[in-house]
């Protein structure tokens, strides 16, 4: 018998004190994974998460026989997307076939892809229906239709070290060796080719941070946007791009065209940039406080964006990662509890 075992607690936070609802003893070997890298999803008072779904007023928990892959390696479930209008579409990244279904498990559709170990690259909208976007790499992707299980496939890029940026209404693509951006709508129709002003992609060696401009944005993008930010250079629709000139620098443009040298040479551990296919690449995660002055990114570096002088970094001071929920909030545990900054 199994003796390992884990306790989970469900709160109510909407008051001003937090007031706990439940307590569970669970067996580990049968529980939900919880961790902060895993990204549960409510609908209503139920929460989806890894292979469960736990009754957020009760703490019922029950194992869900869809949200489970049948020949995955991974331990958290299969892929899950829920849609504006509250179906919860699950992709198994072992086969490759995809089920929606509603919030008490009755079944709308199954799908075949075809795919299998591919990487979920999100969701986009066209004419009234959204689209999930499987990518299984050299240059394969499947796009589900979550309203009705349509499946197509298309091929974009050359597949060897690719950059993938997504839009509302559709994606961008381009590959090492490629010489220009592909832009594909998000049924996966092609939407052209273009020579980019922009290139996504480093220029520079693998060691090396890349030299690439990065774009902030402030939402995702529509795909006009995206593409006239690459093709022609039009920052108009970004809070400003990022463009290092090495590992310790970085040049700031703000949308109405000045510019500040970013100084992070402070930051010995290089948190700005993580390693990709084509070397060290900044952060995906970058956010530009309301009041336009701080820039967040990685959830950890945090930089002035009116002199160019490092903030430095508040996990050298806490115990835990730092999440950036939202551009204006930012949220880490310490052996205190929770605590919040608000980047001004």
């Amino acid at each position: 018998a199994n003796t390992w075992q884990s306790t989970l607690k469900g709160w109510d936070i909407s008051g001003d004190q937090p007031r706990q609802l439940w307590s569970h003893t669970v067996q580990d070997n049968d529980k939900p994974d919880l961790d902060a890298e895993e990204k549960g999803v409510w609908v209503g008072n139920t929460l989806f998460i890894d292979e469960y779904a736990i009754n957020g007023d009760t703490g019922d928990i029950a194992s869900i026989s869809w949200l489970r892959s049948e020949k995955s390696s991974r331990t958290k479930g299969n892929d899950l997307v829920v849609t504006p209008d509250l179906v919860l579409v699950a992709c198994d990244p072992g086969t490759g076939e995809c089920s929606a279904h509603t919030a008490d498990g009755t079944q709308l559709w199954t799908a075949s892809t075809g795919l299998s170990s591919y990487t979920l690259r999100g969701t986009a909208q066209a004419g009234g229906h959204t689209w999930i976007r499987l990518d299984a790499g050299a240059g394969r992707s499947a796009f589900v239709n979550t309203a009705t299980g349509e499946t197509k496939s298309a091929t974009y890029g050359s597949g060897d070290s690719c950059w993938h940026a997504a839009a509302s209404d559709g994606w961008l693509i381009a590959c090492q060796g490629d010489a220009a951006i592909t832009a594909f709508t998000a049924d996966g129709e092609s939407a052209g080719t273009f020579a980019a002003t922009y290139w996504p992609l480093s220029t520079r060696g693998k060691s090396e941070c890349s030299n690439a401009t990065t774009p902030v944005w402030a939402r995702t993008p529509t795909l006009a946007q995206a593409t006239a930010f690459y093709r022609d250079g039009d920052i108009s629709a970004t809070r400003g791009t990022l463009t290092p000139t090495d590992c310790g620098n970085i040049v700031y443009q703000a949308p109405g065209g000045t510019t500040t040298d970013l100084d992070l040479t402070r930051d010995n551990n290089q948190r700005a940039f993580t390693l990709g296919d084509s070397g060290g690449v900044l952060q995906k995660q970058l956010a530009i406080s309301d009041s336009g002055k701080v820039l967040v990114i990685g959830n950890a570096v945090f930089v002035d964006l009116t002199s160019g002088a490092y903030m430095g970094s508040i996990s050298d001071d806490h115990l835990d990662w730092p999440l950036l929920s939202a551009p204006g909030l930012v949220l880490l545990k310490d052996d205190t509890g929770i605590v919040a900054y608000k980047p001004r």
